[in-house]
């Protein structure tokens, strides 16, 4: 089986709503022996075969693999010249996987953030024994340099709330969240209580990827989500964040799903019948286009009037 073969079978394991916590930056740089930012030269699957456990999930059979590193930035620790990483791949002869691990994603030409510890005369992640070890290796952003620093939650939150602060200079800020998710940090601000906003909105979505720059998918609100119940004339046109209740089809058509909650960006056009009209995009839609879509008024959950639109959806 081919490298990209070995790749799809990777990207496809499906994790089956199995909690994990994303470890931080923080974390993984305090445990690397090496941190680097490199460019991926070469990789080689071997016949060297092992197993992946978690707790009483049965055992995933994987493949050792070798990528050979050509580093462009060291973080932390000493290199000299080329560094030979070792990681697991799934087995393609090893049967069907239920709930499988995160392994490293590693791809010829391409550029990663690794965090490593020594092994004899090459390196492993610094998750190696876990069962998601490709935590510890980073895609680097498009428009992240070749030695850009990681991204430490302090300084992240920093940018957030800068753009947070450019168009809402006003309001206390009750709580900000924030997780990492791998790549990059993403940010949630209230001004009032999480817990009474409807569908557990909040007042902004920020993101900050490794180049430091917002993501296109970040919004901020001009004001905190208000219960759907008050929809207006006056929401007609203008660029807003709302939820509903259920989820829409392939064709567009809508399906109530109590307790489901779809969040939709764009305007809305009209209402009538009882029935919500509008242009929306949403990052539950397989592509980032706008769909001319409809819903009955009594599945609208929340409603915000937006300061910020996502880009796509502008």
């Amino acid at each position: 089986m081919s490298w990209m073969a070995l790749m799809a079978v990777i990207a496809t394991t499906s994790l089956m709503g199995r909690p994990f916590r994303t470890p931080q930056p923080e974390e993984l740089f305090a445990i690397a022996d090496v941190v680097v930012n490199g460019r991926v030269t070469d990789i080689t699957v071997t016949e060297k075969r092992s197993e992946i456990t978690l707790g009483s999930n049965q055992p995933v059979k994987v493949k050792l693999a070798e990528a050979r590193i050509e580093p462009l930035k060291v973080g932390k620790g000493d290199l000299a010249g080329t560094l030979l990483v070792e990681f697991p791949v799934l087995d393609p002869d090893g049967g069907g996987i239920i709930n499988g691990p995160m392994l490293p994603q590693l791809m010829q030409g391409e550029r990663f953030r690794l965090y490593l510890k020594r092994e004899g005369d090459r390196f492993v992640t610094a998750l190696h024994d876990d069962f998601d070890s490709g935590f510890a290796v980073q895609h680097l952003a498009a428009d992240e340099s070749d030695d850009s620093p990681p991204l430490f939650k302090e300084e992240a939150e920093k940018i957030a709330l800068q753009e947070f602060r450019r168009f809402r200079p006003g309001p206390d800020i009750r709580e900000i969240t924030g997780s990492f998710d791998g790549s990059g940090w993403k940010f949630a601000f209230f001004t009032s209580n999480p817990l009474t906003n409807p569908a557990f909105t909040s007042d902004a979505e920020i993101v900050v990827d490794g180049s430091r720059l917002i993501d296109s998918w970040s919004f901020i609100g001009s004001q905190a989500p208000r219960a759907g119940s008050s929809l207006s004339e006056s929401d007609l046109g203008q660029p807003v964040r709302i939820t509903v209740e259920g989820h829409f089809q392939n064709d567009g058509s809508f399906a109530s799903n109590p307790g489901e909650i779809t969040i939709l960006y764009g305007r809305i056009e009209r209402i009538q019948n009882r029935s919500v009209f509008g242009a929306f995009l949403s990052p539950a839609f397989r592509n980032a286009e706008t769909r001319k879509l409809s819903f009955p008024q009594g599945k609208l959950a929340s409603i915000q009037s937006l300061a910020v639109s996502p880009a796509p959806a502008k």
